[in-house]
């Protein structure tokens, strides 16, 4: 065999040996999962049981419908690096925890609607940067964790309609966050408690909390806020005992006359002391 043939054997050798590996490695490639459908770039998802963690490399659109599995957990789509939207609609998960959006540094949409969510980790949206729309419509909401959308700079729409806010202290933050934020939010509606529902959120102006106090026949009487924490201390002549009772979780504290009573601030604190002595003590938090 000749010098050329011998030459030319080994070129088409190396050239076989290259085609095999690109074969071999493009048959790893992940294939469209069990009960989802895919394209070039989109990939939807229905009845799924949980959260697949093999797609194909190219997809950028991911959508959720009707699916079983019962939350977001953390890491969930670190498998799928490329993604720019996301979509959840009419499933049955309830919550989503801390990082579950964790590897998505090129997500702008998230949609995340007419599900069940009652909670969300105060870090669920870490790592988001990219993001530019956020929908958490038509859940079951009665709050959202403070600072949950810190780090989220490039926001221009968030979409809180459809949920049952209650509108105390733990939501004053949220009111401060749509005064200073250029994102555009939806008008939001208070479900409670009684002074503040019905009430647009939107509209809501955040305020130092200014107490209205009444009290029958109580000798002497010391209120003070610092840091979110309502202290009252009521001080008698004779014995009795006090009762708060917190209208906002029914919880209920027996102190002694001689102590003093904190709470977390609610709207509402009732102080009944004895079967005599009332104080009822509102906070207004909005004006």
């Amino acid at each position: 065999m000749g010098y050329a043939n011998i030459r030319g054997y080994t070129f088409l050798l190396w050239a076989a040996t290259l085609l095999l590996l690109a074969q071999s490695r493009r048959g790893k490639q992940p294939r469209c999962p069990s009960g989802c459908t895919c394209t070039k770039d989109n990939a939807l998802c229905e009845n799924v049981r949980s959260v697949p963690h093999s797609f194909p490399p190219d997809v950028v659109s991911l959508s959720f419908v009707k699916s079983g599995f019962t939350e977001i957990a953390g890491g969930g789509f670190l498998h799928t690096p490329s993604l720019q939207l996301l979509l959840f609609t009419a499933n049955s998960f309830d919550s989503i925890d801390e990082g579950a959006f964790q590897g998505l540094p090129h997500l702008e949409y998230l949609f995340i609607e007419n599900n069940k969510i009652e909670s969300l980790s105060p870090h669920a949206f870490r790592g988001l940067k990219s993001l530019i729309h956020l929908s958490l419509a038509y859940n079951s909401l009665e709050t959202l964790p403070k600072d949950i959308f810190k780090g989220m700079d490039a926001l221009t729409k968030v979409d809180l309609r459809g949920n049952m806010f209650s509108c105390d202290c733990k939501l004053k933050w949220l009111v401060e966050w749509m005064y200073s934020t250029n994102a555009t939010v939806d008008q939001l509606y208070c479900s409670g408690p009684p002074p503040y529902q019905g009430k647009k959120i939107n509209d809501l102006v955040p305020q130092t909390p200014r107490i209205i106090f009444r009290v029958c026949d109580i000798d002497k009487k010391y209120i003070s806020i610092f840091s979110g924490i309502l202290s009252i201390m009521i001080i008698r002549q004779h014995f009795s005992e006090c009762v708060i009772v917190l209208i906002s979780d029914k919880d209920k504290v027996d102190k002694d006359y001689r102590g003093q009573l904190t709470a977390n601030m609610f709207d509402i604190l009732n102080i009944l002391c004895g079967d005599q002595f009332t104080a009822v003590i509102e906070i207004n938090l909005f004006q």
